[in-house]
């Protein structure tokens, strides 16, 4: 198995474990679509795993979630470093900031913005995780499915030093 294939089954396993959780009362989160994203593959996997290893997977999830959840909401149009710095955000100390499906979304001058401004922002040793997509493959789906089977993927993701 490739790695790109080991990516896309740890993802159904997750996706598949988040579902389970989903359908417990008292479950620790909800997530709705995650039995469809699962698919039959990834319950198959689920089977496979230890108690302790669900466990650790389930607390962890709550605690991203709930950590992603403190997040700070901005307008990415409007000045908002102020918000990170009011919520305790340090610029000396290294950061990570995940940019995550919105390239897509704007205009070259409003990336170049972004980009200037996550940069102010981070001390040495930051790290900054994004996505970049290929807009001619979203023109048709029939451009997408070619560069996917043609092992070509239309979303290129990359981590750099900030």
């Amino acid at each position: 198995m490739n790695q790109r294939e080991f990516v896309g089954k740890t993802a159904q396993l997750m996706a598949a474990i988040r579902a389970m959780e989903h359908e417990r009362k008292e479950g620790l989160f909800t997530d709705p679509f995650a039995a469809k994203l699962a698919g039959s593959e990834g319950f198959a996997m689920l089977e496979q795993l230890l108690p302790r290893d669900r466990a650790y997977i389930l607390v962890r999830t709550r605690f991203f979630d709930d950590f992603i959840m403190e997040t700070v909401n901005a307008d990415l149009n409007q000045p908002w470093e102020h918000l990170l710095l009011e919520k305790g955000y340090q610029v000396t100390i290294p950061s990570v900031f995940l940019v995550e499906g919105l390239f897509l979304y704007l205009e070259e001058a409003q990336v170049h913005s972004l980009m200037q401004r996550i940069s102010k922002l981070t001390a040495p040793g930051s790290h900054l995780g994004l996505d970049l997509l290929d807009r001619g493959a979203l023109k048709t789906p029939q451009g997408l499915v070619q560069k996917t089977l043609k092992d070509e993927p239309p979303v290129v993701t990359g981590k750099s030093s900030a």
